[in-house]
């Protein structure tokens, strides 16, 4: 949202407000991310010291996998609280600016208007 901030037209309180919301995201992001690249090197690290078993490798699987969707949720819920901060003209613009008019289609992206998506 901050690089079409000009054309979205965002108030002052409106840009201050998504620029902290993305810099929690980010901090948030950043931690776990962290945490799963440190399950998948210590996972990697039991295979090669021959440390894996059935149980164990279960548990480091559903460990990361767990990290994986958090960090997914920190994503996503970072567009659900981004929503609350636009105007209903304001997320139409993103949207189609973004090129997500006809989410139908099965865009790929994030349309601001996550609630159709995701």
């Amino acid at each position: 949202v901050l690089e079409l901030a000009d054309e979205l037209d965002l108030s002052q309180i409106q840009r201050a407000e998504t620029e902290a919301l993305f810099e929690e995201m980010r901090m948030n992001a950043v931690l776990v991310g962290e945490k799963l690249l440190a399950a998948e090197m210590g996972l990697d690290h039991d295979f090669e010291r021959g440390a894996v078993n059935s149980e164990s490798l279960e548990s480091a699987l559903l460990e990361i996998g767990r990290l994986g969707a958090q960090l997914r949720y920190v994503h996503l819920a970072a567009h659900l609280q981004q929503k609350r901060l636009l105007t209903a003209e304001q997320i139409a613009k993103y949207d189609e600016l973004r090129g997500y008019q006809d989410a139908a289609q099965g865009h790929p992206g994030h349309p601001i208007d996550d609630s159709t998506h995701h």
